[in-house]
């Protein structure tokens, strides 16, 4: 499912969501690509930086900002054309409330998942106590 370049794309999301689970954040990766150019790439960052807004693609849109880009609220806007998301049955862009922009969910969703259960699995060491337990083996 998806085009070669939205392959490509959704690969670098699933890197940056790696990068996320090496800091022991929940690992959710952001690509903004804007006229078939990465511009900017962001992972959760809630934990390390105690901001729990600091979600991925609020995170890819801080180093775009920070980068010196400044484009107008239209050209922002068609960043948000089409994002792909591998899990879409956690609440992703393509399974909550009507948005206006394009959405493809599913891409490569068995490895999103891997990436969300390998988390999950572990035990969010951020969680606050009393933590929820593991599930039994």
């Amino acid at each position: 499912m998806g085009s070669p370049a939205a392959n490509e794309f959704m690969l670098l999301a699933l890197a940056e969501a790696q990068a996320a689970l090496l800091r022991q954040e929940v690992p959710i990766g952001c690509v903004i690509v804007l006229d078939g150019t990465v511009i900017a790439k962001g992972s959760n960052r809630t934990n390390e930086t105690r901001n729990a807004t600091m979600h991925a693609e609020l995170d890819a849109f801080e180093q775009l900002w920070a980068s010196g880009s400044r484009r107008s609220s239209a050209e922002w806007a068609r960043a948000l054309r089409d994002i792909c998301q591998g899990q879409s049955e956690v609440g992703g862009a393509a399974s909550s409330k009507p948005h206006r922009f394009q959405a493809e969910g599913g891409m490569m969703a068995a490895d999103a998942i891997a990436l969300l259960q390998d988390f999950y699995a572990s035990g969010n060491p951020n969680a606050p106590v009393p933590k929820r337990p593991l599930a039994a083996p």
